[in-house]
């Protein structure tokens, strides 16, 4: 049955996989970023462990337990609109996020740093699915699942290496241009 992206030429195609591969990348970061950057954000922002560990839970919690209603919510109203408002509120999560003035704050928006994760997350392999005829399918799955990977590994290096020379709140702001970017790629 064809669907809205399934004439889509060939380069065309490639720029759904850069844009999801961008948002799968910048969601698998974000999942592990703030790890060693936890004794320097709870000494800032004058938090408790339990606050601390919620920063890092509350994000993949929202992350993951949204992923199949999101994913039913782009079925209904458009999988390019939820994908790319996915981008919108991950970048205003970032944004607050590095704004935060408490541990309490710091959590609420990594809670909607997640759900904007979701929003991508749950919609980027259907947006491939559509984009990509059957036989093609597989190299764009790769991609993304080799961006997942890759942002897994380097979060915590990347993160130490941002708090290091920039400062705990630029593991946040770094999403900010990149996830404007991919807004206006998208």
């Amino acid at each position: 049955m064809p669907t809205y992206l399934s004439n889509v030429n060939y380069s065309k195609r490639w720029t759904v996989v850069s844009v999801t591969t961008l948002g799968t990348l910048m969601t698998a970061i974000d999942s592990t970023i703030v790890i060693l950057g936890i004794p320097i954000i709870m000494q800032a922002l004058h938090g408790n462990m339990i606050e601390m560990a919620w920063v890092i839970m509350g994000y993949i919690l929202m992350s993951t337990s949204l992923v199949l209603t999101i994913g039913r919510v782009g079925d209904t109203y458009g999988r390019i609109r939820v994908y790319e408002a996915g981008f919108l509120v991950f970048v205003l999560g970032s944004a607050l996020s590095g704004l935060s003035m408490s541990g309490v704050e710091l959590v609420v928006f990594r809670f909607l740093q997640g759900a904007g994760g979701a929003m991508m997350v749950g919609n980027s392999w259907a947006l491939i699915s559509e984009a990509f005829p059957e036989n093609e399918r597989g190299k764009a799955f790769g991609i993304n699942s080799v961006a997942w990977g890759v942002g897994g590994v380097v979060a915590p290096v990347l993160g130490g290496v941002i708090i290091t020379y920039l400062g705990w709140r630029y593991i946040f702001f770094v999403n900010v241009p990149i996830g404007l970017f991919a807004v206006f790629w998208a």
